[in-house]
Parts: C-alpha cells; structure tokens; sequence
C-alpha cells in the first residue's frame, strides 16, 4: 500500500523505477529467448537447443552482422555426452583471429559452464586454408539439412557462415567422411583443443 504522504515527486520517482524494473525483467527474458539462427531455417526445436550452448559461451550472434568487410565462420560441436565446442575464426581489418570455447557440460544435455577459452591471431597461410576448406566442401552451396536424423550417441556439427553480409548455416548429424568433416576438424586442429573422442 502507498503512504498517503507520499509527494507527487516521489510518486514520479517510484512509478519511474516500476517501470524501469518492469522493462528490465521483460529484456532479460527476451535475451534468454532469443534466437541464434534465423526463423524456420533449422526448426525451433533444434534452434532452442544450440542457442542454449551458444549463449553460455557469450557467443555473438552472427546472422544479424552487417558488415560486408568481415568474413566469420564458427563450427558448434555439440557431442551428446561430451563438452560441447564452439571455434570461430574471422577476418577483419586484414587480420584474422581464432576463439575457440569449450563448457563443462554435454552438448546432449546442459551446458554447463566455460571451462577454455582461447583466442590467437592466425596465421595468413592458416586463413588461407581456412579458405580453401570452405571453397573444396562447396560451403556455400550446400544444403542446410539433408536430413533429420538424431541419435543417441552422435553429434552435431553446425557450421555458420557469414560473407559479404550474406548468412548460412550447414547443419550435419555425425558426418563421419568427406570435405564438410575436413573443414569442421581443420577449425578443431587450428583451435589446439585436446579432445578424447571425435563422432
């Protein structure tokens, strides 16, 4: 209840902070709803569970980026019983960089905490065959799912793209041959995480 003392001032001051305290919870729950992929481009289902793992790595979202002059691709590696691993390499300003994140907990299941984070500058022969990889799996040109396989023991292997503000996610369910693979453990070899087990 509202002391009948109160002056007009302070009633200004406490409906202010109401509001203020209204639009703040509704942000920060519109923050941890909110998507790392375009709408209808994965399903919701899968949307929901790698945006889970993306944001307690602090990743950015990458296909709202704008900016024609950067080059960014990130490999999520959501293994169902392992860490999950995120690697994002890019090119800006002419000079290229690799953070490479993994949490604590399963890529199946929570997320757990960070545990490595890492960032390095790469090389320009490292960038180069960043760029190679890309351009020998056609990248660009696959399809965003060619199924909708999940298993229990698998994992999944997302990899984003984004070029002369253009957007494109490839989303692969335990590739266990060809260029696609190659490209995702290139990432992996570059980011100098140690790893037990690759499905």
């Amino acid at each position: 209840m509202i002391h009948k003392n109160l002056s007009t001032k302070s009633y200004f001051i406490l409906f202010t902070m109401l509001i203020f305290i209204f639009c703040g919870t509704k942000a920060s729950s519109k923050k941890l709803d909110e998507s790392y992929f375009p709408k209808n481009k994965i399903g919701e289902f899968r949307a929901k569970w790698y945006s889970k793992h993306l944001r307690k790595a602090n990743e950015p979202i990458l296909y709202t980026l704008t900016n024609k002059k950067t080059e960014i691709y990130r490999f999520t590696w959501l293994r169902t019983f392992h860490h999950p691993i995120m690697i994002r390499v890019y090119q800006s300003g002419g000079k290229s960089f690799l953070i490479a994140k993994e949490l604590s907990g399963a890529g199946g299941y929570d997320p757990g905490e960070l545990k490595h984070n890492v960032k390095r500058q790469l090389l320009k022969k490292e960038w180069q065959n960043i760029l190679e990889h890309v351009k020998k799996s056609s990248y660009w040109y696959l399809k965003t799912k060619i199924d909708d396989l999940l298993g229990f023991d698998g994992a999944k292997w997302i990899m984003e793209g984004v070029k002369k503000g253009k957007y494109h996610v490839v989303d692969r369910w335990s590739p266990e041959k060809g260029s696609y693979r190659e490209l995702c453990l290139y990432l992996l070899k570059l980011s100098g995480l140690k790893v037990k087990r690759i499905y």
